[in-house]
């Protein structure tokens, strides 16, 4: 059985990962708008990898009487420039959109696990918060992914 903290650890990793993933790519991009939009999902990656870490440490010491009581507005923001990797040409949006739903996927999926088996209550909201953040991320994330992936089929922009 995965212990709490050996779960958490992999749970960061995930975002420091996602984290990682998206300054490279952003790093590699011309379009300003393209750029913007995945430094910022960068920084939403890095401030629940801060919380999650928080939280290990807390955890690991077992100063759960500590925690702070979060709302999701303190915990993180939902990204705001995100959609504006729309305005890269459909081949360069497609295949952005698409490592993002990869990187988030992962990011829910590790979430809900930490839900379904953390013992400790505080963790739990917090899990719980991020969760559901990262859940409606998604959504919105797939829906613009199925709308531009409509649009390149539409077009045959095809990339051979």
């Amino acid at each position: 059985m995965i212990s709490e903290l050996h779960r958490l650890r992999e749970s960061i990793l995930s975002e420091v990962e996602g984290h990682q993933l998206y300054q490279m790519t952003s790093k590699a991009q011309s379009n300003e708008h393209v750029k913007r939009a995945l430094e910022e999902l960068a920084e939403h990656k890095q401030v629940h990898a801060k919380i999650l870490h928080t939280l290990y440490e807390q955890l690991e010491t077992q100063e759960l009487n500590v925690l702070p009581n979060l709302s999701i507005q303190s915990l993180a923001q939902q990204p705001l420039h995100w959609r504006d990797l729309k305005k890269a040409g459909l081949n360069e949006s497609i295949s952005l959109l698409d490592l993002c739903r990869e990187i988030e996927g992962r990011s829910v999926r590790g979430f809900l696990d930490a839900v379904r088996y953390t013992h400790h209550p505080q963790a739990k909201q917090i899990y719980e918060v991020l969760l559901d953040e990262e859940r409606q991320f998604q959504q919105d994330l797939e829906n613009t992914y199925l709308t531009v992936r409509a649009s390149w089929m539409n077009h045959r922009k095809y990339l051979y």
